[in-house]
């Protein structure tokens, strides 16, 4: 039974630290996939002291433990033994992987704990696996999905009537929901319309209402998806009401595929939408401006209001369209590029002399962008300071 707290033990809250700065290379690779509501939008903690004990990582919506066991593990089975007792006894769940499992099949890991999570959370009443959701019946919107569901139909077809068709026939849909956007998309018959759907409810819902759809239904967190094994080495679009709590994940995907994908548009929360679209010298300007407009044009298309959603968001939203430039390479080291960018943006109150300290620029003369700060430069300028950056390292 699901006590109303968990035990907490004060003195390992230095122990933690010391946990997370000396995290073993499976742990690693397992918390890039579950931080920042990678895992279905649900946060995770990692190193979290519970009782007497510090667990690898934990849910506290799920009431879920993850641990990784290294070799150290083989010989405390007992202490093991207790220490799932104890969790169990407090009303949480307990998955074990070995740092092996995670090191050579962390996407096997992965859909282990995705399969686990889905049987924990059932749809609510759910339908017998043969008889679907009726296409009249609405689908629940969850929290930890980031569910808003769009109800303005003229919001939406517009915003499908963005995509402009241009260079590619594939579309890949994130988060359909109940389709409002799926309808217009289907209506244009050009388009080779894939959705990608991790909410069982809402896939019940499209298998029943649009059955067009049942061979172009990915079942997966796109987070998780490889496009590959749908699209091979054709260019697809990517277009969503995008969940709020991944949208930034979202686009860094996009970048890792950006050959591939030569249009989006999306439903972002309005400050990110200004983020990703501001110019240099705006404070909204930041990492993602950068990182994204070295490879697409951006337009800020329109604002959405609250009420248009079910549930309502606390916050405004809006829609902007990426299309990709004509740039095939920056002219820089692309690793170094980010790493200044991010650098640069992460004390962004500092000049870029200080922000960049550890590429050893600080007593470098001959930059005018060194005593600046990184929201007046422009992509072209963090690409002139990448190539100085990389010959100060060549020396």
């Amino acid at each position: 039974m699901k006590k109303p707290y968990l035990p907490y033990n004060k003195n390992l809250k230095e122990f933690s630290k010391e946990h997370r700065n000396n995290s073993t290379l499976g742990e690693i690779l397992l918390w890039q996939k579950l931080k920042s509501g990678g895992m279905m939008g649900y946060k995770f903690n990692r190193h979290k002291p519970i009782g007497n004990y510090i667990v690898d990582f934990y849910c506290k919506a799920l009431d879920l433990v993850i641990e990784v066991d290294g070799q150290s593990h083989r010989e405390k089975s007992e202490h093991d033994r207790k220490r799932e007792e104890f969790l169990k006894g407090e009303g949480l769940r307990v998955l074990r992987y070995t740092e092996k499992e995670v090191r050579k099949g962390i996407d096997l890991v992965i859909k282990s704990i995705n399969d686990f999570i889905l049987e924990m959370n059932p749809p609510a009443n759910p339908q017998p696996q043969h008889t679907p959701l009726l296409k009249g019946e609405l689908v629940r919107a969850k929290k930890h999905l980031g569910q808003h569901f769009l109800k303005d139909e003229n919001i939406a077809k517009n915003i499908v009537d963005a995509l402009s068709g241009q260079g590619y026939s594939q579309v890949l849909e994130i988060g359909p929901g109940m389709g409002v956007l799926t309808k217009y998309l289907l209506e244009r018959t050009s388009f080779k319309t894939t959705v990608i759907e991790i909410d069982r409810e809402s896939v019940a819902y499209l298998k029943a209402g649009f059955p067009e759809l049942k061979e172009s239904m990915v079942e997966e967190d796109f987070l998780n998806f490889d496009p590959a094994s749908r699209f091979k080495d054709e260019p697809f679009a990517l277009i969503g009401n995008f969940p709020y709590n991944i949208s930034s994940q979202i686009l860094f995907k996009v970048l890792d595929h950006k050959d591939q994908v030569p249009e989006a548009v999306g439903m972002f929360q309005k400050e990110v939408a200004q983020r990703i679209a501001s110019p240099p010298g705006n404070r909204d300007y930041g990492i993602l401006s950068v990182l994204l407009q070295a490879w697409y044009g951006i337009e800020y298309l329109f604002t959405v209001n609250e009420h248009v959603f079910s549930p309502p968001p606390r916050v405004k939203s809006a829609v902007i369209r990426l299309k990709r430039n004509a740039v095939r390479s920056l002219g820089c080291d692309e690793a170094l590029f980010k790493k200044v960018v991010k650098a640069g943006f992460n004390q962004r109150r500092k000049t870029l002399r200080n922000a960049l300290s550890e590429f050893g620029v600080k007593k470098s003369a001959g930059n005018r962008f060194l005593d600046q700060r990184a929201e007046q430069l422009s992509v072209q300028d963090f690409i002139g300071l990448t190539n100085m950056i990389a010959t100060l390292k060549g020396k």
